[in-house]
């Protein structure tokens, strides 16, 4: 692709329904908001069988965008401000902590991913996974950072269906299966205990779940519920603690 590229381009067809874009402005043609079709085959197709957001058709993506950006407006952001304080203030004391104990080097990465994940926890589930607290990863969260290195090969394999059904099918370790599943049941059992607890904390569901919307065509389904929260303990937590150590 590569060599296809230096020789005819920045956009390259090379296929009847395939276009290959090497350049920052090939991204609105390819998730800009007015592209009403999307590529299914490079994304992991969800268990629960109901695309989140990222995923759904160009109707859905839109209705289910806008049930959510109250959740994310700087109103929102201003009100969740004192969560954000108190892993903050968390984070450098366990820093103080470890530098304190001179005996092993500061993994300021991992304190960061930590980090990022109690607080998108929190948010989107009411509950604390606690990891900043003991400086460790939740059997949940480790099997979630080592699924994503997973993602590459899967959209791979997924982009060629006599791949995906001679091998993948076939050979694919159960453990694979398995694990997903389990990071779905995991994070369904969480937004349901959530939602039965109730909540007066600005979190994404009370900033999400209008009444007027409930019950309607407009509002969220239960099963959309559970796939996108998924998708922001991925989105919101691995991929922030990893970028925040570089910049």
């Amino acid at each position: 692709m590569k060599r296809l590229h230096d020789k005819y381009g920045p956009v390259v067809r090379f296929g009847p329904t395939d276009v290959s874009y090497a350049s920052a402005e090939g991204w609105q043609e390819v998730h800009g908001a007015k592209i009403q079709e999307k590529a299914v085959e490079f994304s992991p197709q969800p268990v629960n069988g109901v695309a989140p957001f990222l995923t759904a058709t160009h109707e859905n993506h839109t209705r289910m965008r806008r049930l959510f950006s109250p959740a994310f407006s700087a109103r929102s952001l201003k009100a969740q401000e004192p969560l954000f304080q108190k892993y903050a203030d968390l984070l450098k004391y366990k820093v103080s902590e470890v530098g304190q104990d001179g005996k092993k080097p500061i993994d300021i990465g991992e304190l960061l991913n930590f980090t990022t994940f109690d607080v998108m926890a929190e948010l989107t589930f009411g509950h604390n996974l606690g990891m900043l607290a003991k400086t460790e990863y939740s059997p949940w969260v480790a099997s979630i950072v080592g699924s994503l290195k997973m993602l590459p090969l899967v959209a791979m394999i997924n982009y060629y269906p006599l791949l995906r059904v001679t091998l993948f099918e076939r050979f694919q370790p159960k453990v694979i299966a398995e694990q997903r599943k389990a990071h779905c049941a995991f994070s369904e059992e969480l937004v349901n205990k959530r939602l039965k607890a109730g909540s007066n904390k600005p979190d994404v569901w009370n900033l999400v779940l209008d009444e007027k919307n409930k019950g309607t065509e407009r509002g969220l389904t239960l099963e959309e519920m559970h796939s996108n929260a998924e998708v922001f303990m991925l989105a919101g937590s691995e991929t922030t603690g990893k970028s925040l150590p570089k910049n």
